[in-house]
C-alpha cells in the first residue's frame, strides 16, 4: 500500500508540475481523495495523502464537473443533491404557477430543473430501477406543474399527449 500511496502522490507532483509549465495552479486546498470500490470488497487503508503542503485525508465523496462521485461509484449522493434541488424549485414553483401561464411555467421548468436532470445524465446508464425513478418522480412533479395536473392523476395522460417530452 504504500508504493501505491507514493506513486499516486508522485503522480499528482507531477501534474502540479505540468500545470504550472502551463501557467495553471493546482488548488491543493480544494483537492479530494475518494477511494472507489466495491460495496462488497473492503476498501484499502489509506489514511491520507500529501499533496504538495497539504494532507489530504479521503472522503467519502466528492464533485467533479457537477456530478458527486460516491465510494461505491453508484452516484447515489448526486442523485439525491438532484432530487433535493429539483423539488425545492418545484415547490417554489408551484406558489407561483397561479400567476404564470403554461410557457411561463415550461420556461422555468427547462432552467431550473430539467437542466439538473439532463446534466451528467450519461453516467446515470445501467443503475438500479429504484435510483433512477427518484429522478423520473422529480420529472413527473415537474410535468404536473406545469399542466397543473392533480397529485394523485395519472401522469401517463399527460405524458401521453406531449407536455412531459416538451418539458423534460
Amino acid at each position: 500500500m504504500a508504493q501505491c500511496k507514493t506513486s499516486i502522490e508522485q503522480c499528482v507532483c507531477d501534474i502540479d508540475h505540468w500545470m504550472a509549465i502551463n501557467k495553471l495552479k493546482l488548488n491543493q486546498d480544494k483537492t479530494e481523495v475518494v477511494l472507489i470500490s466495491s460495496r462488497y470488497s473492503p476498501r484499502p487503508p489509506l489514511e491520507s495523502l500529501q499533496i504538495g503542503n497539504v494532507n489530504v485525508v479521503p472522503t467519502p465523496s466528492a464533485r467533479n464537473l457537477g456530478a458527486i462521485f460516491d465510494q461505491c461509484f453508484n452516484l447515489e449522493e448526486h442523485i439525491k443533491s438532484v432530487c433535493k434541488s429539483s423539488h425545492y424549485h418545484i415547490r417554489n414553483l408551484a406558489k407561483i404557477r397561479k400567476y404564470i401561464d403554461e410557457e411561463s411555467a415550461k420556461i422555468v421548468v427547462h432552467a431550473f430543473i430539467s437542466s439538473k436532470l439532463d446534466s451528467c445524465h450519461s453516467l446515470l446508464y445501467g443503475l438500479p430501477q429504484h435510483l433512477l425513478s427518484r429522478l423520473q418522480s422529480v420529472q413527473n412533479a415537474a410535468a404536473r406543474i406545469v399542466t397543473r395536473t392533480r397529485k394523485f392523476d395519472h401522469i401517463t395522460p399527460v405524458s401521453c399527449t406531449g407536455y412531459l417530452s416538451a418539458i423534460v
